[in-house]
C-alpha cells in the first residue's frame, strides 16, 4: 500500500478542494483510517489510495498489482454509476440503486465506497451542508449511498457503526 500511497501523495501534491480549502489528502488518510476500522485489507487500502486516479481516468503512470487495479476499476464502475447530478435525482430509495448499480459488487468494492462516502458526508456537513446549491439532494444521496451499502448480509454491521 505504501506505493499506491506515495502515487497519489505525488499526484495531489498540495492541491486543496476548491470550496473548503481542504488538502485533497485528508480525503485519503480519513478514509484509509476508515477502511483499516473495517478491518481492510492491504489491498483494498491501496486501493482506496488510487481510486481517484483511476475513477477519472487521469493520464498518470503507475505501478500497481492487478488485484489493486481491479478493485479501483470496479470501484470506479459503481461510483460512477450513481453519482448526485440532476439527471439522478428521481432516485429516492435504496431500491432503485440495485438496477443503476448493474448488479452486485464485491464486498471489498462494497467498503471502499462505504470509506469514500463517509468522509465525503462528513466534509460535506462541515463545509456545504448549509450553502451547497445542491445541498438537499446531497444529504439525499449521502444518505442513501450509506444505507445501501451497509445492507448487505456480508457486511458486518457493528463494523459499520464504528466506522461512522
Amino acid at each position: 500500500m505504501e506505493q499506491e500511497y506515495n502515487t497519489i501523495k505525488k499526484f495531489y501534491g498540495d492541491k486543496t478542494a476548491k470550496r473548503s480549502g481542504v488538502p485533497l489528502m485528508n480525503h485519503i488518510d480519513e478514509g484509509l483510517e476508515i477502511l483499516k476500522s473495517l478491518n481492510a485489507s492491504q489491498t483494498e487500502l491501496a486501493a482506496f489510495c488510487l481510486h481517484p486516479i483511476v475513477q477519472n481516468s487521469e493520464d498518470v503512470d503507475f505501478v500497481t498489482s492487478m488485484s489493486v487495479l481491479k478493485l479501483a476499476e470496479e470501484y470506479r464502475d459503481k461510483a460512477n454509476a450513481y453519482l448526485c447530478r440532476p439527471e439522478n435525482d428521481n432516485i429516492l430509495f435504496t431500491e432503485q440503486l440495485t438496477p443503476k448499480l448493474d448488479g452486485g459488487m464485491s464486498l471489498s468494492c462494497r467498503r471502499l465506497l462505504f470509506a469514500d462516502k463517509v468522509q465525503n458526508q462528513k466534509d460535506f456537513l462541515i463545509y456545504h451542508a448549509s450553502t451547497h446549491d445542491r445541498r438537499r439532494n446531497l444529504r439525499l444521496y449521502f444518505n442513501l449511498w450509506l444505507v445501501y451499502l451497509s445492507n448487505d448480509q456480508f457486511f458486518d454491521g457493528s463494523l459499520v457503526r464504528k466506522a461512522l
